[in-house]
C-alpha cells in the first residue's frame, strides 16, 4: 500500500513538472542582448566580455531547466521513475556546475553583480529542489518531494523574474 501511494505520488510530482511552461524564457535572444544592457547602462566597457558569458551561463541554465521539463514529460508517459530521477540527479549537478562558473565572475558595477548573485542564488535553490525530490523519492518521504517540488517552481518563478529585470 505505502509503495502504491508513493508511487502514484511520484506520479502527481512528475506530471506538475511536466505541466509548466517549460523554461523560465522563451527565446533569450528576444528578450535579453549585449545592445539592451548597455542601452540601460548596466554593465562597463570593461564588463563587455563577462557580460557575453553571463549571458552564455544563463541561456545554458535556461535550456537545462527545458530540456528536464521535457525528459520528466517523456517519462511520465513510460512509467521510466528511476530514469527520470538520473536525470533530475544530472540537472541538479549541471545547475550546481553552472551556479559555480557564475560564482567566478566578477564585474566591475555593482548593479551586475548583484544581478549576477541574485541568479546564482536562485539557481541553486533550484538545485537544491531537485536534490530535496530525488532525496524524498529514494527515502519514500512525501514531504520531501512536495517540498522540493515547491522549491523548484519558487526558483524557476524568481529565475524568470530576474530575466526580466534585464
Amino acid at each position: 500500500m505505502r509503495k502504491a501511494f508513493l508511487l502514484f505520488f511520484i506520479t502527481s510530482i512528475l506530471i506538475g513538472c511536466s505541466k509548466l511552461t517549460g523554461s523560465p524564457i522563451g527565446e533569450m535572444n528576444d528578450i535579453i542582448s549585449i545592445q539592451k544592457l548597455k542601452d540601460n547602462q548596466l554593465f562597463s566597457h570593461e564588463d563587455e566580455t563577462l557580460v557575453e558569458l553571463f549571458l552564455q551561463k544563463i541561456e545554458k541554465a535556461n535550456q537545462l531547466i527545458e530540456e528536464l521539463n521535457l525528459l520528466i514529460e517523456q517519462f511520465e508517459k513510460t512509467d521510466e521513475f528511476q530514469e527520470a530521477i538520473e536525470m533530475m540527479d544530472t540537472a541538479r549537478k549541471e545547475a550546481q556546475k553552472i551556479a559555480e562558473e557564475l560564482s567566478a565572475i566578477h564585474f566591475q558595477t555593482e548593479k551586475m553583480m548583484t544581478y549576477k548573485a541574485s541568479f546564482e542564488k536562485e539557481l541553486l535553490n533550484y538545485a537544491n529542489g531537485l536534490e530535496m525530490q530525488i532525496d524524498g523519492v529514494e527515502n519514500w518521504d512525501s514531504k520531501k518531494i512536495t517540498d522540493g517540488f515547491k522549491q523548484t517552481e519558487l526558483a524557476k518563478t524568481a529565475i524568470t523574474k530576474l530575466i526580466e529585470q534585464l
